[in-house]
């Protein structure tokens, strides 16, 4: 059994980092609890958990500074609860090392187009009456501290969004973890929104997604008590450091610092994928 205050650190670790780049905490927590001994079908359990007090913990802050496209992100946070219900049922069923290296491999191959289309053009629309946009959920303003003034900014393809959030919900379901940076990748790449929105909407989207995992990891048994405490504890304390910081920093920071995360996630799935094959 891991101790509480090594647990509650490294919750509130995974807490910041997923607030600030929108990626959950699964990501951290599983591997770590992995490492520790804990089973792994009960360390994506407590991911899932991780995942729903980063989101309540998060939200405020975004909600306060109008960042999260709410109206779009309803949309596509259905499509990707129904994949992650079928990705929770599905756990155990599936080849786990496949899926981890296709991840992998995606997440590399996403780097490098995300690192294209941000250096080939600008992804933000600097505008001085906010009033002038039209009321679609494709389109949506907040205020941006980097230039002072009002980012008007509008999306395009919401359907093939919508299908690809499916694929989204189903991998969290299947991983534990690991979904929630294809949804920033989704609403960035794919609907084109810029990347503070992304960020903030996979960080509001993640919580119910892994609200409806949590129910199907409840009925099987996988939920803990003596991991919950210190998980929801230091997640939500992580969650409100790192909330408030990503409403600070510039864009360029921003997209600075989620390429990193990338790059690193893409790399530990490969390496996950690769442990499960032995």
């Amino acid at each position: 059994m891991i101790p509480f205050w090594p647990l509650f650190l490294a919750a509130v670790v995974a807490g910041f980092v997923g607030a600030l780049d929108g990626i959950g905490g699964a990501v951290v927590l599983v591997p770590i609890l992995t490492m520790a001994g804990v089973d792994i079908r009960e360390a994506i359990a407590i991911g899932s958990i991780s995942a729903v007090s980063i989101s309540n913990s998060a939200a405020p802050n975004f909600l306060r500074r109008h960042l999260p496209n709410l109206k779009l992100g309803g949309v596509l946070e259905l499509f990707a609860i129904v994949g992650a219900i079928i990705g929770s049922v599905l756990t155990g069923m599936t080849s786990r090392h496949f899926l981890f290296l296709f991840c992998g491999i995606s997440l590399i191959i996403s780097w490098f187009a995300l690192w294209r289309a941000w250096r080939i053009k600008p992804h933000l629309t600097a505008m001085e009456d906010a009033a002038l946009y039209k009321q679609t959920m494709l389109v949506g303003s907040y205020y941006d501290s980097e230039s002072g003034k009002t980012v008007v900014y509008e999306g395009r393809r919401p359907y093939l969004g919508s299908l690809c959030m499916f694929g989204v919900g189903l991998m969290g379901g299947l991983l534990g973890g690991g979904g929630s940076v294809f949804t920033v990748l989704v609403i960035d790449l794919v609907i084109g929104f810029p990347t503070k929105v992304a960020l903030t909407m996979s960080n509001l989207m993640m919580g119910t997604v892994a609200l409806a995992s949590l129910s199907i990891y409840l009925e099987k048994g996988l939920i803990d008590a003596k991991w919950m405490i210190p998980t929801v504890l230091g997640t939500s304390i992580g969650a409100l450091l790192g909330s408030r910081l990503l409403s600070q920093l510039k864009g360029g920071v921003v997209r600075a610092i989620f390429l990193c995360v990338l790059i690193v996630l893409g790399l530990e799935m490969i390496y996950n994928g690769q442990v499960l094959s032995r």
